[in-house]
This record gives structure tokens, C-alpha cells and sequence, in this order.
């Protein structure tokens, strides 16, 4: 493997630039959100059959579960958000949930359909947020399913008693 692909792959990403949204009222609560793909483990382990497929540009060992887990985990404490919309999520009772949880986080997962282990998962920040109603909905076309649907997850979030986020 060549080195400095490797430490390219797995080195800290680049800061993100915020967008504002207009017209948001200065004095009015503000709401933090981040979006990220996670790049679930069970498709990054599929790199040597459907690299150019996938579009991966780095070894296998770069994109390997152990090596990205901790960057992952950084990059999305990073930026403080008050809710985490995740997609291509595995590892959800192993890593996510512990893991967001020990930082205050809330949260909940669904998977695809099977055959796919990987699916979408929702945090926000327990001091600032409670979770309400919960919906997932299966996003398929006609009446036959596909290997590839995909699933959303929708959440009533509403502000936590007492917060002033």
C-alpha cells in the first residue's frame, strides 16, 4: 500500500464552512444540524470487488471499520450539533448509540430492508431537544421492492424543558 495515500484517506478532514439560513431572527433559538453519510463498514468491506464502481479512492485498510471509527466519531462531535441526521449507518448498537449517547445524545436507527445491513439513523442533543413521534417509511417505486430501497426516518423533535440552545 502507498503511504501517503493512506494518510490521506485517513487523515482529518477540512473544516466546514456553516450555512446561515435567511431571514433567521438574531434573537430567535437557534438549531444546529448536521447531515452525514457514515460510509456503513458492510459497504466500504465490498472496496476490492467495487472500488471504481463505488468511486473509493483509497486501500481497503484506509476505509477499514477500526481505522475510521474514531474520525468518524470526531468529525461528527466536531461542529456541537443539537440533532445528527446519519446515513449509511451500521454499527448503530455497537458504536453510535454508546458512543452519542456518552456525549448527551438521544437517538434512534432503521434498518433497510434485507438483504442491506446499513440504514439511517437520527441523534439530537438531550439537553436541548426531547424526541416525540417517530415514523419510518420504506422510499420504494411500483410495486415491486428492490435490493437497493432506501428507508427515511422521520422524528418530532421539540425543545427540552428548561432549554436555552
Amino acid at each position: 500500500m502507498r503511504s501517503s495515500t493512506l494518510r490521506h484517506c485517513s487523515a482529518d478532514l477540512p473544516p466546514r464552512r456553516w450555512i446561515h439560513a435567511p431571514g433567521t431572527p438574531p434573537s430567535g433559538r437557534k438549531l444546529r444540524v448536521l447531515h452525514w453519510n457514515t460510509l456503513a463498514d458492510c459497504l466500504a468491506t465490498s472496496v476490492p470487488r467495487l472500488s471504481m464502481k463505488r468511486g473509493f479512492r483509497c486501500e481497503p485498510e484506509a476505509v477499514a471499520w477500526e481505522r475510521r471509527s474514531e474520525t468518524l466519531k470526531r468529525e461528527l462531535l466536531r461542529y456541537d450539533p443539537d440533532v445528527l441526521g446519519l446515513c449509511e449507518v451500521d454499527h448503530y448498537e455497537d458504536f453510535f448509540e454508546p458512543e452519542l449517547e456518552r456525549h448527551g445524545y438521544g437517538g434512534s436507527w432503521k434498518r433497510k430492508r434485507s438483504p442491506a445491513k446499513d440504514g439511517v439513523a437520527v441523534f439530537w442533543r438531550k439537553q436541548a431537544l426531547e424526541g416525540g413521534l417517530r415514523r419510518a417509511k420504506f422510499l420504494e417505486y411500483g410495486p415491486y421492492r428492490t435490493k437497493a430501497a432506501q428507508v427515511a426516518l422521520l422524528h418530532r423533535l421539540r425543545p427540552a424543558e428548561g432549554a436555552t440552545t
